[in-house]
């Protein structure tokens, strides 16, 4: 997410409509006894705190982090605010609004299921996934990502293997793809119990909502456009039909 300078983010007032939308929060919580119940004792949402919850723990696993996280929520107006540090241990709020989110940002709001739910948690990541598309262009993209000193596929190291080629040509011609693939022709589907049949206000997908689900997965694309050749990119207008950057 920071090769790509981050991501400016609306994250959505709460409707409840709409899985994921409305603040995020993350800290602290734990029986009446123990240091975590100075944040909170006993239940919070689906949470029951039986055990100490040390509350988000940052990705460096070290806190290293932490301080550029508040220069990078200075800079939202209080939209986005570290409470509390412990080590790799943080108490955050994010609020909605329109804000601009560095990787450990993006990753935080994405990531933290504590205070809500798995399912919210998957809305927040498909949104991160939209807005990343929202706020990239694919060909321009396309030299920070073969970039062999600093490119995104030398930072990704051993976390991501394919056999896809990664050859320039390739990637141009996927990158020229993805160009006219825009937000509204991006579909989107949330495999849980309010879409399952699954009885309102449970967490868990019944026997019958399998049925469901193959059918979203079999079905979900049926009215998508079909694709055509373009004549070229606007990085390379007429360039002889077919993708490409």
């Amino acid at each position: 997410m920071d090769d790509l300078g981050g991501i400016d983010v609306n994250v959505p007032a709460y409707s409840s409509k709409v899985p994921g939308s409305g603040p995020v929060s993350d800290y602290p919580c734990g029986p009446k006894g123990t240091w975590a119940a100075a944040w909170h004792i006993g239940s919070v949402g689906n949470r029951i705190c039986p055990l100490v919850h040390n509350g988000y723990a940052v990705s460096d696993g070290t806190g290293n982090v932490v301080p550029q996280m508040k220069a990078d929520a200075a800079k939202t107006g209080g939209l986005e605010k570290v409470l509390w540090q412990q080590g790799p241990d943080i108490a955050f709020t994010i609020l909605p609004g329109q804000q601009h989110m560095d990787g450990e940002w993006a990753l935080a709001y994405a990531r933290s299921r504590e205070y809500s739910s798995d399912y919210d948690r998957m809305a927040r990541q498909q949104f991160v996934l939209r807005t990343i598309r929202s706020n990239v262009k694919p060909c321009s993209l396309l030299p920070k990502v073969v970039d062999p000193t600093n490119g995104i596929l030398k930072d990704l190291g051993q976390l991501f293997w394919t056999d896809m080629p990664t050859d320039g040509t390739t990637l141009s011609t996927l990158a020229g793809l993805a160009q006219d693939v825009t937000g509204d022709s991006v579909q989107h589907f949330s495999l849980d119990p309010s879409t399952l049949d699954s009885p309102s206000g449970t967490t868990m997908i019944m026997d019958n909502g399998w049925a469901q689900a193959q059918y979203i997965v079999k079905h979900g694309l049926d009215k998508a456009p079909t694709a055509t050749a373009s004549s070229g990119s606007s990085a390379n207008p007429g360039g002889g039909g077919g993708f490409g950057c």
